[in-house]
């Protein structure tokens, strides 16, 4: 994690998700295609799990693929 100043902010949890134990007062959470990889009923427990450990005023991001309901497209995310 480069440059320096930033990676002496950041730090990750090693783990699954979905039973690790999560860093509390977070300024910020990435979740990184972990909505495509665990059924859509875990999606609310996710949510409510990173807020919970959200500092006031923190960030959430998701970074994933975004697909049609029928999974019809865009093709090349539809295909992953």
């Amino acid at each position: 994690m480069e440059p320096a100043w930033l990676s002496d902010g950041m730090s990750s949890i090693e783990g699954d998700a979905l039973t690790a134990g999560w860093l509390e007062g977070q300024n910020a959470i990435l979740i990184s295609y972990r909505f495509s990889g665990v059924p859509g009923a875990i999606h609310a427990d996710l949510l409510s799990r990173a807020d919970v450990q959200l500092a006031t005023g923190g960030h959430f991001l998701v970074h994933g693929f975004m697909v049609h309901t029928d999974r019809s497209g865009p093709w090349a995310v539809a295909l992953w």
